[in-house]
């Protein structure tokens, strides 16, 4: 062998040699890590859904839902896993859907792969890349076809520069729907593709950050298209004084199209150690079919620390909105005093006033409609919200989520209701909107009798805390002298509130009370809600949380009051064991002499053992008179890693 080295094959042998030691030396780990299967995510699962509905004027109603997949993640790495890293996921599933009238069950199949690869992971420049594939298709019923298809991209790249860190990321995704609700119809197809692209640069001092959006949906008369564009950034300097931007337009085409810009300056100068000020600045422009608005706003404050547990200020404002050919203007300015001291015995208090006056003036000059299209709401769970304008033109009414990419149904997601001069809306019981999602509510309404209004506001907030109890009040008040402005109110709320948590030897026990009112000359409003939490450390660990609240609102001869009350239970057995229990139970009134209630049941068991996970649910409801419905849900969800 050696001689062949130096002899036998020359100089171009001895290259081909070595070149074949290199390469079988990269070659050695390729093998090793190539792919291989995760064996924690791995898993092959099978759930069954069933409800049955009976009662009332409708027949009785049974569903059934069987699905089946299997999840088959593989990862591996080149070279060295912090220089090439990837991974490919395959799930394919299979589902089916048995309900009462459908001559034929719904069939579903769906493929669904993606894959990611990692380069220079935690190097000083490194870049990540991924794609996802979903297709499928569903038949049955009346004769419905339905074939879907989505693809996702996304790359991003991370720059660790010492001085300010760069992260850029890309993301594409492309959704295709054909439906066929019966054989002679003609399917409808459509088309959605969403771009979005991210620039954050950030350290210490500076915060930079760009955004661009951009949404295409096409659906017959419904197409329309959507562009958002964004840029802020923040910066810091010295011992408590910054600077914060924000610049974004939006622009919407086709199907109730607009135009929108929002511009927002925020400075804070700390001139001393005990004495800061403020200064915010804000324009809005909004152009739609209904006509132009143009907001400005301009505010400022002033904050001295006299000792170091008392702090007092003044704030003030100015704003100014036109609306076709009308005018607003409004402007308030007054002082505030906070305090807090530390008292013998572990009490602690704070207290916090503010006092000063306000002044609005309004000039229709003919508009007929003033458009709102920034009115936003949280849903929260059993609320019905009501929109802040009075005079609205129902038929106008549209809500969509926070990015405006989807549009709730009326009758299908929620119903409007007219409560005197007021429009409320109520979420329907399977509806897409779900706790906790931000609405953005579009609608016209009458602008209010041009006039002026001059009065005064009051705001006082008083918080004790001893022991861990903790018991804070708060009150505002608001008078108000007005001339044609017919709808403006004066205005009362008062909240208080108790919160206590000690451990005992029964367990930790938690107690939350609050109530809050709002008096105004329009309408009334009553809310007391309580929640009590009981942690056990005995048998296995028993935790248990009991919630009620009333809530009251009346306008004028009209009332509406909707008491709820809520039990829920954890219950770990054993280490593999798992028991959860939850109990509802809503009434609601409406006069004149409406009255609806609601009784619901939920038990949930989760049993764990090797590598078998089994989650069994049930749950139970029933709605008395005037509907005399009865519900049962049971489902059964089994997964076993592979």
């Amino acid at each position: 062998m050696r001689r062949w080295l130096h002899t036998g094959t020359g100089r171009e042998g001895r290259r081909q040699y070595l070149l074949f030691g290199v390469l079988l030396w990269l070659v050695g780990p390729l093998q090793a890590q190539v792919l291989r299967l995760e064996s924690q995510r791995a898993h092959i699962g099978f759930s069954y859904g069933g409800s049955h509905r009976a009662g009332g004027v409708a027949s009785p109603y049974t569903q059934q839902n069987f699905r089946e997949w299997v999840v088959l993640p593989f990862t591996g790495w080149l070279v060295d896993p912090g220089v090439v890293r990837y991974g490919v996921e395959v799930q394919p599933e299979l589902t089916q859907q048995h309900a009462s009238g459908l001559p034929d069950p719904f069939r579903g199949r769906t493929l669904s792969y993606s894959g990611h690869v990692h380069l220079f992971s935690g190097r000083r420049v490194s870049f990540n890349a991924s794609k996802a594939h979903t297709t499928g298709d569903r038949s049955g019923g009346f004769g419905t076809r339905a074939s879907f298809q989505t693809t996702t991209l996304q790359a991003g790249m991370n720059v660790r520069w010492r001085w300010l860190p760069l992260m850029a990321t890309y993301t594409q995704r492309v959704d295709d729907y054909t439906d066929q609700v019966g054989p002679s119809l003609t399917p409808v197809r459509r088309a959605v593709a969403d771009d979005a692209l991210r620039l954050t640069a950030r350290n210490s001092k500076l915060q930079l950050r760009l955004e661009w959006f951009q949404h295409d949906d096409r659906l017959r008369e419904g197409d329309f298209a959507l562009r958002h564009a964004r840029v802020d950034h923040r910066l810091r300097w010295g011992k408590g004084s910054q600077l914060r931007s924000r610049y974004q337009q939006s622009q919407r085409t086709g199907f109730f199209p607009y135009t929108r810009t929002v511009w927002d300056e925020y400075l804070r100068l700390q001139h001393a150690r005990r004495l800061h000020s403020t200064f915010e600045w804000s324009r809005r422009k909004l152009e739609n079919p209904a006509g132009l608005m143009h907001t400005s706003t301009y505010g400022g404050s002033l904050t001295a620390q006299a000792s170091q547990n008392v702090q007092l200020g003044a704030r003030g404002s100015f704003s100014a909105s036109r609306f076709g050919e009308g005018r607003q203007r409004a402007r308030s300015l007054g002082p505030w005093l906070g305090a807090q001291a530390a008292l013998p015995g572990g009490l602690h208090f704070a207290f916090t006033g503010a006092v000063g006056f306000v002044h609005r003036s309004l000039d229709t000059r003919g508009s007929t409609y003033l458009q709102v299209l920034n009115e936003r709401h949280v849903y929260e769970r059993d609320e019905v919200l009501v929109l802040e304008q009075t005079g609205v033109d129902g038929a106008s009414v549209q809500i969509f989520n926070a990015d405006e990419t989807l549009r709730y149904e009326p009758g299908l997601d929620y119903l409007l209701r007219t409560v005197g001069a007021l429009l409320e809306i109520v979420v329907l019981p399977g509806s897409r909107i779900q706790e906790g999602d931000v609405l953005l509510i579009h609608y016209r309404y009458r602008p209010l009798v041009e006039g002026t209004e001059d009065g005064t506001f009051v705001q006082v907030s008083a918080r004790v805390r001893w022991a861990g109890i903790t018991l804070q009040h708060s009150r505002s008040r608001r008078d108000i002298d007005a001339e044609g402005l017919v709808a403006t109110t004066d205005f009362q709320r008062h909240q208080t509130s108790l919160t206590a948590a000690r451990r005992t030897p029964v367990g930790r026990l938690r107690l939350q009370l609050r109530r809050v009112r709002r008096v105004s000359t329009r309408q009334n409003y009553r809310s007391d809600e309580a929640r009590l939490s009981w942690a056990l450390p005995v048998l296995g660990r028993l935790a248990m949380t009991l919630e009620g609240a009333v809530h009251d609102l009346r306008e004028g001869a009209n009332r509406v009051t909707l008491y709820s009350a809520r039990l829920a239970g954890f219950w770990p057995l054993t280490r593999m064991l798992r028991l959860q229990s939850l109990v509802q139970v809503q009434e609601w009134h409406q006069t004149p002499g409406d009255r609806r209630n609601l009784l619901s049941a939920q038990a949930a068991l989760d049993y764990v053992i090797g590598r078998l996970q089994v989650r069994l649910r049930y749950g139970f409801d029933h709605q008395p008179a005037p509907f005399l419905t009865t519900g049962h849900q049971l489902s059964l969800y089994v997964v076993r890693r592979l």
